[in-house]
């Protein structure tokens, strides 16, 4: 990302997430163009950390906020984690698996 787009980040000191105030998706969650392909905002911080997400993984948000791109707020899970930690969040359970 370019020094404009880190612009983009406004860090809560509360929850600790990192806002991304730039473009979403229909979903939510932001996109930003890097290396000339527009991708999501939370992945190329995680790379930019951890490297390459690990493959049949994907990223799930532990603090339920699809804006936030703190990579510390951010795990490679298989697509069933992610999906059960989404729905518990939706019926009132804890996410936390």
């Amino acid at each position: 990302m370019n020094e404009q787009q880190y612009e983009k980040i406004v860090r809560c000191r509360y929850t600790g997430c990192w806002w991304w105030l730039g473009e979403l998706n229909r979903n939510g969650y932001g996109r930003v163009w890097h290396n000339g392909k527009k991708r999501m905002v939370h992945k190329v911080t995680w790379e930019s950390v951890h490297g390459p997400v690990p493959e049949g993984l994907v990223l799930d948000h532990k603090c339920r906020n699809r804006r936030c791109c703190n990579p510390r707020h951010l795990e490679p899970v298989t697509v069933q984690v992610n999906t059960l930690r989404g729905e518990a969040k939706l019926f009132g359970g804890c996410h936390e698996m």
